[in-house]
């Protein structure tokens, strides 16, 4: 074992796709076999947040969170071609953080990020990009208007449609998880988990149909942890949040939440997998 050295270095297992191939045409005895790691960037002191996204014919994107030169946190960013090595690729911003990357239906990679934003001292917001083949970007916008936004989550409708979602902190320290629906120039904004004012975590992603889904994470006031989830259709409304589920964290089991009815009316169900966000 190499001994710590205290830098910590990017780092991503790949399989491309014929490997993936090869290894579900296997014979169910063979073992799967994963390929070699290999480093994506110089050793860095400060990655953290990596994201990935992967195109056509094993070509992949990455990104991580990082610090410049000057002190600033900064958004690096590395590609590698099918059947290359990692080539470095021009950073995607600086005093910006949290990177998400999705590709679309044609190969195009987007990415969306957090970033300090110089006329709200103190306040994040969060712009979503559209990468050039050299990694640079092709367009930009912030989506998240005027709130405190973090923690972004991006996907990529079949149509090229493109779903950001965020977290949006209050001065009370309460979160509201909000999503932007729509194309550069043309994004419609809707509050997402309307009735939590403790939500975080949100994950989007978007159906082959089109609709976008949201899930994130909140706790009650009794302190548990449940995951809700609510569907935005394509031009942004109306956002309804259809059949609630929630896991009960002591006893495992999925709740289904009925807002008609008192909460020792709700019924609880074993937590079994669902083929319907």
């Amino acid at each position: 074992m190499e001994p710590m050295t205290g830098r910590r270095r990017a780092v991503l297992s790949v399989t491309l796709a014929p490997a993936l191939a090869a290894m579900f045409a296997a014979p169910a005895s063979a073992a799967p076999t994963w390929l070699a790691p290999f480093d994506v960037a110089p050793a860095d002191l400060a990655v953290e947040q990596v994201a990935a996204s992967f195109g056509p014919s094993g070509s992949v994107v990455f990104a991580w969170g990082t610090t410049g030169g000057d002190g600033i946190s900064a958004i690096a960013q590395a590609r590698r071609a099918p059947g290359g090595g990692p080539a470095g690729a021009p950073a995607l911003a600086s005093g910006a953080s949290e990177p998400v990357l999705a590709a679309g239906a044609d190969g195009t990679t987007y990415a969306a990020w957090s970033f300090n934003d110089p006329n709200r001292p103190g306040e994040d917001g969060i712009v979503v990009a559209r990468l050039n083949p050299d990694g640079s970007v092709g367009a930009q916008q912030v989506v998240s208007g005027g709130d405190d936004a973090s923690t972004p989550a991006l996907s990529v409708a079949p149509d090229g449609t493109l779903g950001v979602a965020w977290l949006a902190s209050s001065e009370e320290d309460t979160g509201l998880v909000r999503a932007a629906i729509g194309t550069f120039g043309a994004f419609v904004v809707r509050s997402v988990s309307t009735g939590d004012n403790n939500a975080s975590e949100p994950a989007a992603d978007f159906d082959d149909g089109g609709t976008l889904h949201v899930a994130w994470s909140r706790l009650d006031s009794d302190d548990e942890g449940r995951i809700k989830v609510a569907t935005v259709t394509k031009a942004g409304g109306p956002m309804r949040q259809s059949e609630l589920w929630a896991i009960d964290v002591r006893s495992g089991h999925r709740v289904r939440l009925d807002a008609s009815a008192p909460p020792h009316r709700q019924r609880n169900r074993p937590h079994l997998p669902s083929h319907h966000p």
